[in-house]
């Protein structure tokens, strides 16, 4: 889909200046989604080109981070032996967990239980994301030549938000909503069921819908806070951007006096014990870290010191089988499959959740991307800087102090065209990838 696709060139554009530039938008388009924009036709046209570059004959000569990508997608599309593992491997994902409390008995639960902050590591070395916040080393705003580990609250973008937005809206609407908040809890009620059955214990129903309520509950609770800052104003990147050492950061959590254990983190073992896998990585208390939207941080402390455990643990696991639903059977999927909850394209999913993006990306770009092209966007971002360079210098307003502050700034930008170098070396991506199977 492209712009002149869109147009209605057969339309004067003096009579009729909207039929001539979107009279043929979305005529000759399949949609799947609710919501069309040129982004989203962007990203479906991109999507497209992927899945037959891993869907394409294997070729002698194609990169062995591109085969080992293939095999990959290949065995996320195999349903059928998706489908004869049925839960075993979900299962004992939740049980490595601690187990879901929803899902097993009371007694054994309580002897195998884990605290939520034990289980939100491992959820985040499994994954790579957790519900409650993102920690992960992203491009610093202040110099993005470098990378920091960023602390900030969860995106729904990356999966790691507890409920949509949607439905915290519906929730609250007060007279729509009571359908779908039993519909939800059902999903929650019945996945349970499916659960427990596997574990090979019964569990009342009653108990099950007790249980699904407070998860809902607290669920609301902590979107609540999300949404409060993020709709309302008070949350910005950049305002709430503020650079602190893990020590630092440990004493304002320790200031709040968390009268439970699930109201405490321990920031540097937590992180250390994160990366403990990564080879030459050192983490102390000096080592500084981006904490962006504090106020989100400190009041999820609150919500969770105020919260019993099993309701903490329940909405955990909850989140976990949700994000992992399309990796398990057709029984789970239907009741996880609602109207409110509608699962994505197996391929689309396949896709977006690929382990080896370099590789896939690395062929994209030698099929589609144009050095020409590169080089002559390049080379209009060197001429941005450098007439932003003129005239901040030639500024008559500025005064020397933000003069300099902004030509550091500028000197600090990191500039990011189409691809990284190292796209063009096909060793160093298939060393990149060498220890992938």
């Amino acid at each position: 889909m492209t712009f002149i696709n869109s147009m209605n060139q057969t339309t004067d554009p003096c009579n009729d200046f909207f039929e001539y530039a979107c009279g043929n938008y979305g005529k000759n388009e399949n949609y799947s989604e609710a919501n069309v924009n040129y982004f989203s036709l962007m990203k479906d046209f991109t999507s497209q080109r992927i899945k037959e570059i891993l869907e394409s004959e294997w070729s002698p000569t194609e990169n062995i981070a591109l085969t080992k990508s293939k095999r990959l997608y290949e065995s996320c599309m195999n349903e059928n032996a998706i489908e004869s593992r049925g839960l075993l491997d979900l299962v004992q994902l939740l049980n490595d967990l601690g187990g879901w409390p929803m899902g097993t008995s009371q007694l054994r639960w309580k002897l195998r239980a884990l605290p939520w902050q034990e289980i939100d590591l491992k959820i985040r070395k499994n994954i790579g994301v957790s519900p409650f916040f993102i920690l992960a080393p992203l491009a610093d705003i202040k110099n993005s030549s470098f990378n920091i580990l960023w602390l900030t609250l969860p995106s729904s973008s990356d999966g790691s938000n507890i409920l949509t937005h949607e439905f915290l809206l519906n929730e609250q609407d007060g007279t729509k909503n009571s359908l779908t908040s039993k519909e939800y809890r059902k999903s929650i009620v019945d996945s349970a069921k499916l659960i427990a059955r596997y574990n090979g214990v019964y569990i009342p129903e009653y108990s099950l819908d007790i249980d699904a309520g407070r998860v809902v509950k607290f669920e609301l609770a902590l979107q609540n806070i999300i949404t409060n800052m993020t709709s309302s104003g008070v949350f910005d990147l950049t305002d709430d951007y503020q650079k602190l050492t893990i020590n630092e950061l440990q004493k304002r959590f320790d200031a709040k006096s968390p009268m439970t254990l699930n109201g405490k983190i321990e920031w540097l073992n937590y992180i250390r014990r994160l990366y403990s896998d990564i080879p030459n990585v050192s983490i102390d208390g000096s080592h500084e870290i981006a904490v962006i939207g504090e106020e989100y941080i400190m009041k999820l402390i609150d919500l969770l010191d105020q919260t019993p455990s099993r309701v903490i643990v329940n909405a955990m696991h909850w989140w976990l089988i949700k994000n992992l639903v399309p990796l398990t059977n057709k029984k789970l999927k239907n009741i996880i499959n609602t109207q409110k909850n509608k699962l994505s394209t197996r391929w689309k999913w396949c896709i977006e959740h690929n382990e080896m993006p370099h590789a896939i990306a690395h062929t994209y770009v030698q099929k589609y991307f144009s050095k020409a092209s590169k080089l002559y966007v390049s080379n209009m971002v060197n001429e941005i800087i450098f007439g932003m360079r003129y005239d901040i210098n030639g500024s008559k307003w500025l005064d020397l102090y933000s003069k300099s502050n902004a030509l550091k700034k500028l000197s600090l930008m990191k500039k990011f065209v189409g691809y990284p170098e190292w796209y063009e070396d096909d060793k160093a991506l298939a060393n990149y990838y060498k220890n992938a199977s």
